[in-house]
């Protein structure tokens, strides 16, 4: 609890013999013969009581309180890293809390209740030396500011508990040093002068050493361990922020302008400043305390208002009184004025001084009568006096002192759940470390009121705020109590965690060890990934503590694999599934299609002789017979190694996802196809669910190379997913497939309609029009290359099919003009289909249903036409049309961004940002040394461009021709780089200039294509 605090000043003189005998000042000297027992009469019933205290001894040279912001957090961050346990780090950061932090205004504990001056005798003027202290000590304490003449920088000033401070007078005598004589003399002197009572000879140097004497001092140098590491932290914590605040002040900062109305400036600067009004609460006991009539609104607008007293107003001098009864034993006493002046605070509206009386009067009336019951404790007085210090905004100091008392008392009084919950509530300061050691207070307590699971979630609390703090040892100490809780209880989300970070982190190699192989129990929750981590985590941990399997062997919880029942399947190589798993496609239905192409006309069936399991699901009739159940051996899913080797095709596709595409666009797909197995394969088939909008060409005639167009749907709405399946048989009739999926989510972007004008002699006009909105960020022209009249009828099997030649004919009304439409243009066409009679279709070719607008640089894709729409065929008639026609339109479309245009007349350069993209997805889990490289097109000198043909001149350039990197296993990075080009034009830059190599762990290398 608190003691009294005595201030020490000495001379020089004094500072030179102490340190000569290994001691860093006088204080340190005589505190381990500060406790002694005192007798003081009560002044309320005239007893004495007796009670042993302990004085707190401060060369205010040397020592004081540290400063609440700027060190005193820094000091106790070392207090907690220099014990082993947890406990032994609460109780010492519970004691230099007390010891050191600065006092509150609110109370009148740590501050200096007496002075005790110090000088030598063998000094020059021994006299004029302690005249010369006790005036400085005079104009410390009577100065008009916060004077620090006296203490050290990291200190803050001292405060002295009454004006006039009691004084004692020390005189040193060093045996070995010292005239024995002159000493006697100037004590003689002193005591004239200041009287007998106030002065005392301390003598040094005239003991005998012994061995067996035990060290007294050994606390204190901990002590002074701890302060100076602390110190040296503080100081570099200072140097860091003074470092970056120069920093910023060097940046220009913009001009600052104000946002406050100049009415609402005249109303502040006609204020009375706060400062002149914390005076004047003081004065309301003795004047006007019951005569306030203040709304209730006003009352709310008080609680953002500070309020302080004067330390010489009736209340502080109650306080005071109560104070130094509390600090003598007279508990009883403190106690009954600790209810009055919270009583006096209360009607002030002054809350953090309600908080402090409150506070030490439930410590008084625990300690006066240690035979309270719970039940008759006024545990009310810790809640709200902690409520009031988180809700006024008070000292972090004050606040975890308050919990930490609340906590001693109510757990001496088995109120063992009620302490913690009161710990949990000081977890909104915005302190992590103090917030630890209260939640860390709080487990304790909840261990003790048998709740042990609540106790094992707050040290996973209190570990997580001392890591965040920097405090790895005591998280990890917290992490360690909680995970034996919380270890094969079925919580395994919270023990991985647990064991992860006691694995990775924590020095101790068996409980490493412990926790890396937890991780590798059998957990159905835990997917593949995070096993493959636990797995790695194992290694690691085993390589950081040097483990072997001959001096330490250790049991994984790992299947031993049965070597005689191991079949090895030979599949595809490992790769990731190309289908996403939301898309709902009936493959089943495209993968039976695909087979019936390839093996339905062969002798030779590939699955014939292999059992099939069919899926039988039985009710029984009688319900005696679901009594008894026989469970077979579950035979769901029969594994044989084949005796043949099966073919296997690598496809890639480029650009399979576009960024956009508008209705009705040709997407085309070009699909490298290449062998990498060992059996050559003689068919393939592309099998899809888009009938009517795929078709698919070879590139090349060797079938290394495809490209499949696929058409996007006409309107617009919801994303569109085509299935593709690429079905192929090698030659001795074995089967594979892979299969991929094609998403769109077209735009609109051009439309057509058509309205029969006269059916007689079959005109119709056709509507075109180009959806894009002039004020879109990007520009696009249409242009229409073909109009072509499709016929369609229903075969003998039930399906629609195009008819080639067709007996009708397509005329257009106005021959030889083109239609090009930009954004939000429309044009109307008129064509005449006539059907002439008696005429063969064979008279009639391709060209004579199709009408030429433009001449075509390429080859149309042959896609077959759209499926016509039953509903719309049948309409209301109950027999529909045997033919059906439709007008399909040819358009190509020109878009550019429309975000401004170049002068490359007035800049050079263009610079264009470029990102690539590498992912580490190598199959070994290797980590890839990265190297991009930029090969320029024209390396040899070259005085004029007419040198070289422009196909070989050089055309974009980079900023960097070479970049380095090295990417883990899953890991991904983005090179970026700058372009610049000298011309308008389109550049391949994914082409031969940019090649990625990749070093894997076994040096392997491998060349990469950047696309």
């Amino acid at each position: 609890m608190e003691n009294p605090l005595v201030a020490v000043i000495t001379s020089s003189a004094v500072e030179s013999r102490v340190r000569k005998r290994g001691f860093r000042s006088i204080s340190q000297l005589l505190q381990p013969f500060a406790t002694h027992s005192v007798s003081v009469r009560d002044p309320s019933t005239g007893q004495l009581v007796s009670a042993n205290v302990t004085i707190d001894f401060n060369d205010l040279n040397k020592e004081g309180h540290l400063l609440t912001l700027s060190v005193l957090p820094h000091v106790l961050f070392e207090v907690l890293r220099s014990k082993s346990q947890l406990n032994d780090a609460l109780d010492s950061f519970e004691a230099a809390l007390r010891k050191w932090a600065e006092p509150a205004e609110q109370e009148t504990f740590r501050t200096y209740l007496a002075c005790i001056f110090v000088v030598a005798g063998g000094e020059e003027k021994p006299m004029s030396e302690l005249s010369r202290l006790v005036q400085e000590q005079h104009a410390q304490q009577h100065s008009s500011g916060d004077s620090k003449g006296l203490t050290p920088s990291h200190c803050g000033p001292p405060r002295w508990t009454t004006p006039n401070t009691l004084k004692h007078y020390f005189l040193l005598h060093d045996a070995a040093e010292d005239d024995e004589a002159r000493t006697t003399a100037v004590f003689n002197e002193m005591c004239s002068t200041y009287g007998m009572d106030y002065c005392q000879m301390l003598r040094i140097g005239d003991g005998v050493v012994s061995e067996d004497l035990p060290d007294v001092w050994r606390d204190s140098d901990e002590l002074d361990a701890i302060l100076n590491a602390g110190l040296r932290r503080a100081l570099q914590h200072a140097a860091a922020s003074a470092i970056a605040h120069q920093t910023l002040e060097r940046k220009p900062s913009a001009t600052s302008v104000s946002t406050i109305s100049p009415s609402y400036a005249v109303v502040q600067s006609s204020c009375i400043p706060s400062t002149a009004l914390n005076g004047y609460p003081g004065n309301g006991k003795s004047l006007s305390i019951g005569e306030h009539a203040i709304s209730a609104a006003d009352r709310e607008a008080l609680k953002n208002v500070t309020l302080s007293f004067q330390p010489e107003s009736v209340e502080m001098q109650s306080r005071r009184l109560a104070d130094l009864a509390f600090l003598f034993g007279l508990y009883s006493f403190a106690q009954s004025h600790y209810r009055s002046v919270k009583k006096d605070f209360e009607h002030s509206q002054a809350w953090l001084y309600h908080a402090a009386a409150s506070e030490m009067a439930a410590v008084a009336l625990y300690l006066s009568d240690n035979k309270v019951s719970p039940k008759q404790f006024p545990k009310h007085y810790f809640d709200a006096a902690l409520e009031n210090q988180l809700t006024y905004s008070g000292k972090y100091t004050c606040v975890v002192r308050c919990a930490l008392n609340a906590s001693m008392v109510l757990s001496k009084l088995s109120m063992f759940k009620e302490a913690a919950t009161l710990l949990s509530t000081a977890s909104s300061l915005d302190n992590d470390m103090c917030v630890a050691v209260t939640q860390a207070h709080a487990s304790r307590n909840f261990e003790e009121a048998k709740m042990t699971r609540k106790a094992a979630f707050y040290r996973i609390l209190a570990g997580n705020r001392f890591m965040k703090a920097g405090l790895k040892q005591n998280a990890l100490e917290c992490y360690s109590r909680a995970l034996q809780k919380y270890a094969n209880t079925n919580w395994d989300s919270i023990e991985d965690h647990l064991s992860t970070v006691l694995s990775a982190d924590t020095s101790d190699k068996s409980l490493a060890v412990a926790c890396a192989i937890r991780l590798l129990r059998e957990s159905a929750i835990q997917t593949e990934t995070n096993h493959a981590a636990f797995l790695d985590n194992f290694v690691e941990t085993l390589t950081r503590f040097g483990v072997s399997s001959e001096t330490d062997p250790l049991a994984l919880p790992v299947p031993l694999l049965d070597v005689q029942a191991t079949r090895v399947i030979c599949g595809e190589r490992p790769q990731s599934d190309d289908v996403p798993l939301n898309k709902s496609i009936a493959w089943i239905d495209i993968e039976r299609a695909a087979y019936h192409t390839l093996a339905g006309s062969e002798g030779m069936q590939p699955f014939d002789g292999q059992e099939l399991l069919p899926t039988l699901k039985f009710l029984p009739e009688e319900s005696k017979k679901m009594k008894s159940v026989v469970h077979a051996v579950d035979e769901r899913l029969r594994i044989h190694v084949a005796q043949k080797q099966w073919p296997l095709l690598d496809f890639r596709i480029a650009r399979k996802n576009q960024p956009q595409v508008f209705c009705g666009q040709a997407v085309i797909l070009s699909v490298e196809v290449e062998n990498i197995g060992k059996e050559l394969v003689n068919a393939l088939c592309l099998a899809t669910d888009g009938l009517d909008c795929v078709s698919v060409s070879l590139v090349d005639t060797r079938g290394k190379k495809l490209t499949v167009t696929v058409r996007a749907p006409a309107l617009p709405g919801e994303e569109s997913d085509i299935g593709l399946v690429f079905y192929y048989r090698g030659e001795n009739l074995t089967y594979r497939q892979w299969q991929t999926v094609v998403s769109l989510r077209p735009v609109p972007l051009f439309e057509s309609s058509a309205v029969l004008l006269d059916e007689v002699h079959g005109i119709v006009a056709i509507n075109m029009r180009n959806v894009m909105p002039a004020n879109d960020a990007a520009l696009a022209r249409c242009e229409v290359l073909r109009i072509r009249l499709v016929s369609q009828n229903i075969n003998d099997k039930g399906c629609w099919t195009e008819v080639d030649h067709a007996n009708v004919s397509l005329q257009p009304m106005k021959v030889g003009s083109q239609v090009q439409l930009d954004c939000e243009q429309s044009c109307n066409a008129c064509i005449r289909i006539s059907v002439p009679s008696g005429v063969k279709n064979e008279d009639y070719g391709v060209d004579g249903v199709s009408w030429w607008l433009s001449p075509m640089s390429v080859d149309p894709p042959s896609w077959p036409a759209a499926l016509p729409n039953a509903s719309r065929i049948v309409e209301d008639s109950q027999h529909p049309f045997d033919n059906y026609y439709q007008l399909a339109i040819f358009w190509k479309a020109s878009v550019v961004d429309n975000d401004g245009h170049r002068s490359y007349t007035k800049f050079r350069l263009c610079q264009i940002p470029l990102e690539v993209l590498v992912t580490n997805v190598d199959h070994g889990k290797r980590s890839a040394d990265l190297t991009l490289r930029y090969r320029p097109k024209v390396t040899e000198a070259v005085t004029s461009l007419t040198q070289l043909p422009p196909e070989n001149r050089q055309q974009w350039w980079i900023d960097r021709e070479l970049v380095r990197s090295v990417i883990k296993y899953g890991e991904s990075h983005v090179f970026r780089f700058v372009i610049s080009v000298c011309q308008p034009s389109v550049y391949d830059v994914a082409g031969s200039q940019l090649v990625l190599e990749a070093i894997f762990d076994d040096a392997d290398v491998k060349v990469f294509k950047v696309c």
